[in-house]
């Protein structure tokens, strides 16, 4: 589950609660990306409840970027249709933000992020736009499927010569998913600056979309 910070600027601390069901989720670790390499961040987990503080005298780059990311696994013995992840407090440069509670829902052995996280199964295969866009180093691909389909997702570069396989020919349920991109290639090694482009195939299904890795 990404945790993303929408159009930021001149953030240099932060603290966030996420709550979830631990009967139902467990938690596995959190991880940090680079635009927050210069702050300290503390965080924990107990009982269904993550804390996050954060605070340093570098801001956090600024704009549409993923913060860091949570990682759960569903236990085997769910079978109910979904469950959710819901962020309880949020507070930027010491003044509290506006939340909407649900912040990922998990469904049908995925987890559905932000405004995906309306549950119900999607009527139309779709590749959404990545976000976010122009990104460094990582962005997230999303895409919804009406059925159980084949799935191969491929970035490429403007040329069109094949650049990263992020899903390759995998036999995914319905629902909505997201894949990220870490602007490496096949190789692990990192890619260079410039427009890239992504594109799904899934049953008779097929889109493009580009995006564009900055340095």
């Amino acid at each position: 589950m990404p945790i993303l910070l929408d159009e930021g600027s001149n953030v240099r601390s932060f603290e966030l609660e996420f709550s979830y069901d631990p009967d139902v989720l467990v938690y596995q670790s959190v991880s940090w990306g680079e635009s927050v390499s210069g702050l300290t961040i503390l965080d924990s987990q107990e009982d269904g409840i993550i804390k996050v503080s954060a605070a340093g005298t570098e801001a956090v780059d600024p704009g549409s970027i993923a913060l860091g990311w949570v990682e759960f696994e569903m236990v085997d013995t769910f079978d109910d249709y979904q469950t959710t992840v819901t962020l309880a407090r949020s507070r930027l440069n010491e003044e509290y933000e506006l939340i909407d509670g649900s912040v990922a829902v998990y469904t049908n052995a995925l987890l559905v992020v932000d405004e995906w996280g309306h549950g119900g199964v999607p009527e139309v295969f779709s590749l959404e736009q990545n976000f976010p866009n122009p990104f460094n180093p990582v962005t997230q691909i999303r895409y919804q499927l009406p059925e159980q389909s084949r799935v191969t997702i491929s970035i490429y570069d403007i040329m069109g010569r094949a650049v990263r396989t992020l899903v390759s020919s995998e036999t995914q349920i319905a629902g909505y998913r997201q894949v990220l991109w870490d602007a490496t290639n096949d190789l692990g090694q990192p890619v260079s600056a410039g427009m890239y482009l992504y594109v799904i195939q899934a049953q008779d299904f097929r889109d493009t979309r580009k995006m564009v890795l900055m340095k």
